[in-house]
């Protein structure tokens, strides 16, 4: 069972009412809401040592779940990472390739970072690839 943060965000607004008002749990995937993407935003996460998958594609690619990356091994060039859909709106990914060998990153299913929907972006090695999530639902770009 996922955990689930109680906000201060009440379900609906009874500001001046005299009545008591429920709050609501947060879910925190729920890139919709501002109280999300406060904690999201706020929450700066770190790994490295990865080794990419040699799947070469979306389905079977590594899931990259933190905002910074450092991809230590490539076996072969094309060989993959993906993005996790937790990254809320204005989430800024750091996707590090530190081996010497070209790898490709995919957007998480139904995403896109800059090459089309769920199309890979090869990154070469020894460099690095920063992104930021734009509002629309995946979306994101290169900073």
């Amino acid at each position: 069972m996922q955990n689930k943060i109680l906000s201060r965000i009440p379900k609906k607004s009874n500001l001046g009412s005299g009545r008591a008002t429920a709050f609501s749990p947060v879910d925190p995937a729920d890139d919709h809401n501002p109280i999300v993407n406060i904690l999201n935003n706020g929450q700066r996460t770190f790994e490295e040592g990865i080794t990419a998958s040699a799947s070469s594609d979306q389905a079977g690619a590594v899931v990259l779940s933190n905002e910074k990356n450092i991809i230590a091994t490539v076996g072969s060039a094309g060989d993959s990472v993906k993005l996790d859909t937790i990254f809320g709106i204005g989430a800024e990914v750091v996707i590090v390739n530190s081996s010497g060998t070209s790898m490709d990153v995919f957007p998480a299913l139904g995403g896109n970072i800059g090459a089309g929907v769920n199309t890979a972006v090869a990154v070469a090695g020894g460099t690095t690839l920063n992104l930021l999530r734009r509002a629309v639902a995946d979306t994101f770009i290169a900073v």
